[in-house]
């Protein structure tokens, strides 16, 4: 079992790149199947570099993914997990969560009564805008270096024109509890 494993992972980038993506109608034209992995570049070229906004959803962060976002944005939104958060070793990446037009969102899980904790953050949304474009990216990549560096095999969606961060944060962030 464990040899058949391996040699599906090494099919893994050849049937990646003999896939048909085919988007659906509202998307068709402005919408990109990005993976990486062995043979292939790092998503992280998709990213664009600077601009207005920047929102990143991720159950994991790494200090070396949000570094340069931070530089690049004049206003930085995370949404993530108590741990995630505690996990960040830099001390500025940290900082400019708190201070300025950035900032940090903790989801918290709910408990149900029979099973323990459900709905936890499991959803990876990138969202950057500047002021003639917003592009998002809904995938399996976390907001980590590996992630978005050619470390892990991953799948992102981007597309362009995407949601702007305002909507996500109306719709998910500062709506009332029902």
């Amino acid at each position: 079992p464990e040899l058949r494993k391996a040699a599906s992972y090494r099919a893994l980038p050849a049937a990646v790149r003999k896939t048909q993506f085919t988007p659906a109608t509202p998307l068709r034209g402005s919408a990109r199947l990005r993976w990486q992995g062995p043979g292939s570049g790092a998503l992280d070229q998709y990213l664009p570099k600077s601009g207005r906004k920047a929102l990143v959803v991720s159950p994991f962060l790494g200090a070396t993914f949000l570094r340069p976002i931070q530089a690049g944005y004049q206003e930085v939104i995370v949404i993530s997990t108590q741990q995630a958060l505690d996990e960040i070793s830099d001390p500025q990446v940290q900082a400019r969560l708190a201070t300025g037009k950035s900032r940090a969102y903790v989801v918290e899980p709910v408990d149900s009564d029979d099973q323990g904790p459900v709905l936890d953050l499991h959803a990876k949304i990138f969202v950057f805008e500047n002021t003639n474009e917003r592009t998002v990216f809904i995938g399996s990549a976390n907001g980590t270096r590996n992630a978005w560096h050619a470390g892990n095999v991953e799948v992102a969606l981007q597309f362009a024109p995407g949601f702007s961060v305002e909507t996500f944060c109306d719709k998910f962030v500062w709506r009332e509890r029902v």
